[in-house]
């Protein structure tokens, strides 16, 4: 590959880069929050030793102040 087309191609990425930017915000939950599901820990021997207590599902995970804990906007 040429010198000239490598160039080029590094200038293209650090535009790309330049012009990058930051979502903020957060994520509202109404009404009663999900019951957390308990998880099997019974399917590996390993995981079944290291957790003494019951562990529960975070796939939905409702904060005091009724935001979404753990979101990830795309």
């Amino acid at each position: 590959m040429s010198p000239f087309i490598k160039v080029i191609g590094l200038s293209l990425v650090a535009v790309g880069v330049l012009q990058a930017g930051d979502v903020t915000g957060k994520v509202s939950f109404s009404g009663a929050p999900p019951k957390m599901m308990a998880l099997r820990m019974d399917a590996d021997k390993v995981c079944k030793a290291a957790h003494k207590s019951p562990q529960k599902s975070e796939e939905v995970v409702v904060n005091g102040n009724g935001t979404l804990k753990n979101v990830l906007v795309y």
